[in-house]
């Protein structure tokens, strides 16, 4: 089998000038390139680029997908809102990110060579993830951190953390599309995902309405609205993202700390939820078998009112569908057998039913293939 190598860019904050596409394409004439992306695939060959260069000039947003189980998620931000103080909890022991400079950005560069091979399952098409996941990079920027505590449970799920490290939030909930996509991509455990995400976390909290938000935009000095707004006339592509972050802090002054669980607490709980989710697939499994049962029963049922209503022309068609001489043409003769022979039974008229039977069986004694679709008929 060919390899198979998948590399999306996006361009989010800033559409690449003409410059930038002219150099885009001299590395490769074969890629899908737009002002705001770059898009190839590989089966033989292999980029001819470089994945940081190409996030430090040009695009915010990257992922790399090969059949070999490597994915890679890289993602440019602005070094003034980004707080890299705050990443060592999430990071500290975590393979999986790392930071990278980048001038007045840095890049957050998630990379799972799957060296040890804990991926074995089947390879997918780089296509689609990327777009189920770039609303992360503003959610991050705003002040939701949940997308760093994904990457932390990646190192959890593989044993990389000790059982007493505190997790670097009080939970995850709640759960949203992005953030499942990025548990997805990078194949981790989805019961300790369910775990972390049976408590909400700090950083992710929604004002619960209009007035809620007014309140938090009321807070803000007089000083920050002139500089955003200022900012905004200037064209800054940032500051709807710093406005929800001032609001997002806004609105988790005062909220009271809540005891962090642990790593160990987390892969325990994990376990339960494993069994838990076991125990009601296996109810909706059975569910399912019954509903198939009953409405297998429904239709029987029904099938057999209906050959029931056509009284002697229905014995006429077993004679219709011989004569055609197939496999399915003799299943639909004894199908009609196996249902005049329950009307029989209802009626109390089955000896009357076997004489009918031994008649047939003798005009088509030279069918071995029919007869042997009625021998439990004896």
């Amino acid at each position: 089998m060919s390899e198979y190598q998948y590399y999306e860019f996006r361009a989010i904050d800033t559409p690449i000038d003409n410059d930038g596409m002219n150099a885009l394409r001299q590395v490769s004439s074969r890629a899908e390139i737009t002002p705001t992306s770059f898009i190839n695939e590989y089966n033989y060959g292999d980029f001819r680029g470089n994945a940081r260069q190409f996030m430090s000039r040009w695009f915010d947003m990257h992922v790399y997908v090969a059949n070999w189980g490597t994915r890679r998620l890289m993602m440019r931000l602005p070094g003034r809102l980004a707080d890299r103080s705050k990443f060592d909890p999430f990071i500290r022991g975590c393979e999986l990110v790392n930071v990278l400079d980048a001038g007045e950005n840095i890049i957050l560069n998630f990379d799972d060579c799957d060296e040890d091979g804990q991926y074995s399952g089947e390879w997918e098409e780089g296509s689609g993830w990327l777009s189920g996941m770039i609303t992360l990079r503003a959610d991050f920027l705003s002040g939701d951190w949940r997308m760093l505590y994904v990457a932390w449970l990646w190192a959890v799920s593989l044993g990389h953390i000790r059982d007493e490290v505190p997790e670097p939030l009080p939970g995850i909930a709640p759960l949203t599309g992005p953030l499942t996509t990025l548990a997805e991509f990078f194949h981790i455990d989805a019961d300790l995902v369910a775990a972390a995400a049976e408590r909400p976390a700090g950083t992710a909290g929604h004002l619960s309405s209009k007035k809620d938000i007014e309140d938090a935009i009321s807070g803000i000095s007089d000083n920050e609205k002139t500089k955003l707004l200022c900012q905004l006339a200037e064209g800054d592509p940032h500051v709807s993202i710093e406005v929800r972050k001032l609001v997002r802090e806004f609105s988790q002054a005062g909220v009271e700390p809540v005891r962090l669980r642990t790593a160990g607490e987390l892969r325990a709980r994990s376990k339960e939820v494993c069994k838990e989710r076991k125990i009601a697939e296996a109810k909706h499994a059975e569910a399912k078998r019954e509903h198939r049962r009953q409405e297998a029963e429904r239709m029987r049922l029904q099938r057999i009112a209906e050959v029931a209503k056509r009284g002697e022309a229905a014995w006429s068609e077993i004679d219709k569908h011989m004569k055609i001489k197939s496999g399915r043409s003799y299943d639909d003769a004894a199908q009609l057998l196996f249902d005049l022979k329950t009307i029989a039974n209802e009626n109390s008229t089955t000896e009357h039913f076997f004489l009918r039977l031994e008649d047939i069986r003798r005009r088509y004694a030279s069918r071995p293939r029919f007869l042997e679709r009625i021998e439990r008929l004896r």
